[in-house]
């Protein structure tokens, strides 16, 4: 094969002696400590001394660059944090994107895209906005922009409180003058593929020392989290949270030792004299520079125009014919299709795919033709533009592509106009005559949120009587038949067994309080919130900044939809009151008919409803109720994705939870079924309270299985692994897999199951009576045990464990754990945002994502109430904190919420006249 130029921003050509390293024989970083850290440690020194970095230490994570960006974010930000991301590119975008995906109030500063930022428009929003963190990027590979620094750095140091300035200067370290240091850079990101031309497997991050206190106060826990490699020095062993990537190690010190050998200087100076023959090739060549200003282009990476005659693919390919490879931009830049950012029209009639009912009363639709990075992957996407009649009527769709300036000016002299993004895919696609690789686009399913939903018979229904009158016994059979699996070997028990040596010990000083070290406790900081309200415990997990990016998605839907215009658009007020009287409608539950509700004079001290909102408002905003904007075609939870994203972040935010966590199906006697999947809501909650600490929506096209439920567990309880807690899992799916997946994370297992005759199937049969109510047996796995137990003449339970010895009778803590659960779904049920499903036909939940996301405002809801308990001494029921929170959402005190909510103000008191 003939060698090849590669041109390419990177991963770059190693030298051979880069790859004679990399593929040298190399031991284990786990057992070789001393020699690992050694390398691992010179790498470090050599890393500050090539990036000027003397306030803080260096981590060396295993992965490729992306890793330490994703892992630098978490492990700074959280939701309600304030962020300034300066973008003049798709990676500066990016910064901006992410943080608004993690729930952060983000001040995006723009500037074009073929010039470089500008640092007095950055400063100035710093000192506005006091950010907890400011965003850059260094080096903008996809345009061939090196930013200025020009004091941003500073500015975050001596105008914000506390806050963080994160560079990513991935494409440009070791190549152009940097003094990380010098800049005040809090967290720099950085990798060995680009300029360094070392392995693209290790992701650098320079960590100062006010960033360190920042990450040890946040403590997330994650594969890419900073926290572990706190710490690390030569004194000590170098334990890692991994196995780390030992060869790639050696390999970049490799790459720095001759990059040293070289000199930093000669490096930077010859990247410079490149660029000058890049650019002056380029001009005789006829070519011109993305950048317009060649003062800002970098000097590692040169991007130019492709001209208008050339077609992009066929170009790369006749250049890779004669030896060179280059590298093409990505992003709004890609393709450069002609039918970017241009206005279509569609008649919905002559179009299968606008046949959704969203689409009603439409005849033409007009949308602008984008792309966006969904996933990251760039895919196109029609964003509807409602548009007025008088704009229609000078409207021409007699052409295949349809640009009418009238339609365009239209769009420049309404700035409100909002998008919401309807339509992909590649019907589309088809529609508008795009040629492109179909493999490439993302079929989508038309019209999620209107698809029906049903219930089917949960897989954990117990095996009793009352069964057998059930309309879907048939179903519920075949499910139970799909349940058999290899028996587990079971031998009677002959002897009393020794307690299994390594079973759970109560460690007060790790898990729970120091009173009770085995129960949960809420975590101090937490005690003033959820002593507050219930609005405020409510608002703790689903926070005021989400409620507004509600209110920006409801209006969306709802202009889009034809329902809403923008002067009557709705207020963060009336979402909150929206759910006040949702809550208040469930509670009095007086009458027949929902409308009734505004009839009653008073409500709860209050005025009528139709003074705090009338009831045409209250309708239509049930219609329009949304919390997300924008679809992303590959994911199928993509219309509640924020919410979900929310609450996880939340839901484990305020409490340690005790030795016994509980995982289940939060399915409420209900199971989603969407497009054929199902969509089940996987929950991990404190045994003793129920308070969830952690929860995942799984979507599956396949029935549920020992591995999957197994995976699932796991995933969810993953905050707790190596904390030797013991979770609970109460599933016909029990198995011995299940067991071990949790004990090699660390945990115990106690996987209990009503159907012990198909799951512990083996000679002999482990079936208990009531004669002998408690049956326990011995797997050959050592310290395993098997036990059934009959419980009211009704039902058999078996328990697959790892964590109990053969302690009689059946161990306590498991019907303790079903008791709190059952409580759970009551609590749950108890004056529910949703509304059963035979309720009037105005609160009639058709679209399977509000049904979902009402769902799980209600597991907030409850949390919020447990929460309280643990804090609060008054004994409050669930009716009163239900009552209480309906009250103060409908009143506004949830304005006064700590710890972001306003001062009260004053009262004054008038004293009366003198006589």
């Amino acid at each position: 094969m003939a060698p090849m130029l590669r041109m390419v921003p990177g991963p770059t050509s190693m030298s051979a002696g880069v790859r004679q390293v990399y593929a040298e024989d190399i031991g284990s970083p786990d057992v070789e400590l001393e020699e690992f850290a050694a390398d691992y440690f010179a790498l470090t020194d050599s890393f500050q001394r090539l990036l000027s970095f003397n306030d803080g230490s260096i981590a060396i994570g295993s992965g490729e660059g992306m890793a330490c960006l994703w892992g630098a974010m978490k492990s700074v930000l959280s939701p309600g944090d304030v962020v300034v991301s300066a973008a003049n590119g798709i990676y500066g975008q990016g910064f901006a994107d992410m943080a608004k995906g993690m729930g952060a109030t983000v001040i995006t500063v723009e500037s074009a895209w073929t010039t470089g930022i500008d640092p007095d428009a950055v400063i100035a929003a710093i000192k506005q906005h006091n950010p907890r963190l400011v965003t850059m990027v260094h080096c903008e590979t996809p345009t061939g922009i090196l930013n200025p620094f020009g004091g941003i750095g500073h500015a975050v140091r001596h105008d914000t409180t506390a806050g963080l300035f994160l560079v990513d200067f991935v494409s440009s370290s070791f190549a152009t003058p940097l003094n990380v240091s010098a800049e005040s850079i809090d967290i720099g990101l950085f990798a060995p593929q680009k300029a360094l031309s070392g392995p693209a497997a290790l992701a650098g991050t320079t960590v100062s020392d006010r960033a360190w206190k920042r990450i040890l106060e946040l403590k997330y826990q994650g594969y890419d989290a900073l926290a572990p490699f706190h710490g690390l020095n030569r004194s000590a062993p170098a334990y890692m949270p991994y196995t780390h990537n030992w060869p790639a190690i050696r390999a970049t010190l490799q790459a720095c030792r001759e990059l040293e050998s070289e000199g930093l200087e000669n490096i930077v100076r010859r990247h410079a004299d490149a660029t000058r023959e890049c650019h002056a090739l380029a001009k005789v060549l006829g070519l011109v520079l993305y950048c317009e200003d060649p003062a800002v282009a970098a000097p590692t990476v040169t991007a130019l125009h492709v001209p208008s005659h050339v077609e992009w693919n066929a170009f790369v390919k006749a250049l890779k014919r004669e030896g060179l490879i280059c590298g093409g931009n990505y992003g709004d830049l890609a393709g450069k299709d002609p039918y970017e950012n241009k206005l279509v029209a569609f008649y919905r009639d002559e179009e299968e795919w606008l046949r959704g009912s969203e689409y009603d009363g439409a005849g033409l639709l007009v949308a602008l033709v984008l792309r966006k990075m969904i996933t990251h992957r760039f895919v196109y996407q029609l964003q509807w533009v409602p548009l007025a009649s008088d704009a229609l009527g000078s409207f021409d769709p007699s052409n295949a592509i349809h640009v009418n300036e009238n339609l365009c000016n239209y769009v420049h002299l309404n700035p409100e106009v909002d998008f919401l993004t309807l339509a992909q895919g590649r019907e589309m696609f088809y529609s508008l005559g795009i040629q492109t690789d179909p493999h490439t686009v993302l079929r989508s399913v038309i019209s999620p949120e209107t698809q029906e939903w049903h219930e089917e018979l949960p897989w954990e229904m117990e095996v009793d009587t009352r069964f057998h009158s059930h309309e879907a016994k048939e179903m519920h059979v075949q499910q139970m038949a799909q349940l058999r699996q290899a028996p587990i070997p079971l031998a009677r028990l002959v002897t009393t067994p020794a307690v299994p040596p390594d079973v759970y010990r109560h460690l007060p000083s790790f898990l729970g309080s120091p009173v009770h070290p085995t129960k949960m406790h809420v975590k101090p900081h937490a005690h003033e919130v959820f002593a507050h309200s219930a609005v405020a415990s409510f608002l703790a997990y689903l926070p005021t900044s989400f409620w507004q990016d509600v209110v920006g998605a409801t209006n969306t839907h709802g202009i889009s939809a034809g329902r809403l215009a923008t002067p009557t658009a709705f207020t963060l007020d009336e979402i909150m009151t929206f759910l006040g009287i949702l809550l208040h409608v469930r509670l009095v539950n007086a009458h027949e008919h929902v409308q009734d509700h505004w009839s009653q004079r008073s409500v709860l001290g209050l005025d009528c409803l139709e003074s705090i909102m009338p009831f045409a408002r209250f309708t239509l905003l049930h219609a329009c109720f949304r919390c997300a904007k924008f679809r992303d075609p590959t994911d199928p939870l993509t219309s509640i994705r924020p919410l979900i994203q929310t609450f996880q972040r939340h839901c484990g935010k305020y409490v340690v939870p005790g030795q016994d966590v509980f995982v289940s199906n939060d399915d409420d006697g209900r199971v989603i079924v969407v497009d054929y999947k199902h969509v089940d809501v996987v929950t991990a909650a404190c045994a003793d309270t129920g308070v969830v600490v952690n929860f995942k929506v799984h979507v599956s096209s396949n029935p549920a299985t020992c591995a999957s439920v197994a995976l699932n567990v796991v995933e969810v309880v993953h905050p707790l692994c190596h904390s030797r807690r013991v979770v609970h899992v109460h599933t016909p799916f029990v198995s011995e897999a299940l067991v071990h997946r949790l004990r090699a994370n660390g945990l115990y297992c106690r996987g209990s199951t009503p159907l012990p005759d198909v799951v512990f199937a083996a000679a002999p049969v482990l079936v208990a009576s009531d004669q002998r109510p408690h049956q326990w047996a011995q797997t050959p796995t050592p310290h395993l045990f098997a036990v059934t137990s009959w419980a009211a003449q009704r039902i058999a339970m078996g328990l697959l464990t790892n964590a109990d010895d053969d302690a009689t009778p059946f161990p306590t803590a498991v019907h303790e754990h079903l008791r709190i659960r059952d409580r759970h779904r009551k609590l749950r049920r108890w004056a529910s945002f949703a509304p059963p499903q035979d309720d009037d036909e105005t609160l009639d939940c058709r679209s399977w994502a509000l049904q979902l996301m009402l769902r799980l405002l209600d597991l907030a809801r409850v949390n919020a109430f447990l929460t309280r308990a643990a804090v609060v001494d008054d004994d409050q029921s669930m009716w009163a904190f239900t009552s209480a929170l309906s009250v103060e959402l409908m009143r506004g005190e949830w304005k006064y919420a700590p710890p972001h909510g306003m001062a009260r103000p004053a009262v004054v008191h008038v004293a009366p006249p003198p006589v």
